[in-house]
């Protein structure tokens, strides 16, 4: 009885994961569309050094994070 209720409710869990799955994609497009290019740090001073040019300029190189919003994934 427990396994044949298990398989009776498998669509509805696809259905559930389909609603979660098109939630995550829309928080991720918003996320590149507010965020994207944004975690940059300069690889001298961080703090100091806030701009691309001004790290270029003391001899730094432009990094990103890790972890960043460039792309949904």
């Amino acid at each position: 009885m427990i396994v044949v209720a298990l398989l009776d409710s498998v669509a509805n869990i696809f259905n559930v994961l389909l609603i979660v799955l098109v939630v995550w994609l829309m928080f991720g497009i918003m996320g590149v569309n507010f965020f994207g290019g944004k975690f940059s740090y300069c690889s001298i001073d961080m703090y100091k050094l806030l701009t691309k040019f001004e790290c270029e300029t003391a001899g730094g190189e432009w990094e990103t994070y890790n972890q960043n919003f460039d792309n949904v994934f």
